[in-house]
């Protein structure tokens, strides 16, 4: 038997293992720095503002309306006044909407400056507006908010939220920002 033939071809099947083994390798390392796809809204979500009302002691209450196609969780709300943009908070009643997990999670009502604004429809979970049909009010949702921090509101900017169903974070959605003239 010829020894240089047969330790040609043990060294060609080894490269050939080698090369592969590497490719798996890199192809591993690569993989993982590729960034995942960002969360983003579907293009037929849509939300308004259907009626709003100044009440006393810097309060404003909104009835959002879905009027898109698919379910809204919540909406980001800030107010406008000149150039200045700001958060408003949701005046939140413990009767009818309890500190559960998703006010807690996302400090809903409460004092963190990044979130301050957002809210998220319901009662003990999240009860999303679903799109408007005839003769239904699942498509609409009353909430009162409070500007007390400013003292008054020319504009409110409402953004929907919809909650991811990979992850099930929120996304605010940015090609859907509705912005309503109020002047409180």
């Amino acid at each position: 038997m010829n020894n240089k033939a047969l330790s040609l071809i043990v060294s060609y099947v080894l490269l050939i293992i080698i090369a592969i083994s590497i490719s798996i390798i890199v192809f591993g390392a690569l993989k993982t720095m590729v960034p995942k796809q960002k969360p983003a809204c579907d293009e037929g979500v849509s939300i308004i503002i259907k009626k709003f009302e100044c009440l006393p002691e810097y309060k404003l209450n909104i009835t959002f309306q879905n009027k898109g196609l698919f379910e809204v969780e919540g909406v980001y709300v800030r107010g406008i006044n000149g150039e200045r943009v700001f958060g408003i908070s949701p005046v939140l009643n413990s009767d009818v909407y309890p500190i559960n997990e998703y006010t807690r999670e996302y400090n809903i009502g409460g004092t963190n400056q990044a979130n301050k604004g957002m809210f998220i429809f319901g009662k003990q979970s999240i009860h999303a507006l679903s799109p408007q049909k005839a003769n239904s009010n699942l498509d609409e949702y009353t909430q009162i908010f409070d500007y007390s921090a400013e003292s008054s509101v020319e504009s409110v900017k409402i953004q929907p939220i919809v909650f991811d169903e990979e992850t099930n974070e929120p996304v605010v959605c940015q090609e859907a920002i509705i912005t309503q003239r109020v002047d409180c």
